[in-house]
């Protein structure tokens, strides 16, 4: 799901900057299977997206007046899904009996990739957790996985190394054994 299985999965691009974009990402293999290489696949996607846009607004067709069709809705609830560079977004959007007033309510999930960052997390923990000891730079490779997977948070916090973060090492009773913690420097 998202950028890194779109670039796998497309023979081109539509847009001649992204589509030679994507042969420099192909140039050593065919497909990418680290989650490292998210970030660039959204690079690429949002090449293309400038690219395109840039196309639409140059476009005649899209920009003339004839094509507006004054409607009211039929509905008054609607759910879309739309990929973007950062991932999945899904957004819920249902509006109250008073319409053309332009009361309403918005809700935008976009966390369905929690699962994929909590198997992140616990294989980095397998590998780094030895001896039932916690380790500082444990917490580096946590954030960057986190970061592979959540980008908003690389937008949010604008550097690497100062996301906040707690993380306790608790054994099978249930016990805390150690505890690390990260707080932010910004």
């Amino acid at each position: 799901m998202g950028p890194l299985a779109r670039l796998n999965a497309c023979s081109h691009i539509a847009t001649p900057l992204a589509d030679a974009e994507l042969k420099v990402w192909r140039a050593k293999r065919r497909v990418q299977t680290s989650s490292f290489y998210y970030h660039w696949a959204r690079l690429i996607e949002t090449l293309y997206g400038l690219e395109r846009a840039q196309q639409l607004l140059e476009s005649a067709d899209i920009t003339s007046t004839d094509i507006l069709v004054p409607n009211r809705p039929t509905c008054r609830e609607g759910v879309g899904v739309i990929e973007a560079p950062r991932g999945t977004l899904i957004h819920h959007y249902w509006v109250d009996a008073r319409w053309p007033g332009g009361e309403g309510q918005f809700d935008c999930r976009h966390r369905p990739h929690n699962l994929a960052m909590n198997r992140g997390v616990q294989a980095i923990a397998r590998k780094y957790v030895k001896a039932k000891k916690l380790k500082e730079g444990m917490l580096n490779r946590v954030e960057a996985v986190i970061r592979c997977y959540d980008p908003c948070l690389s937008c949010a916090t604008h550097a690497v190394g100062q996301m906040p973060m707690h993380v306790e090492l608790v054994d099978a009773g249930g016990q805390v054994l150690q505890t690390l913690q990260r707080d932010s420097t910004l």
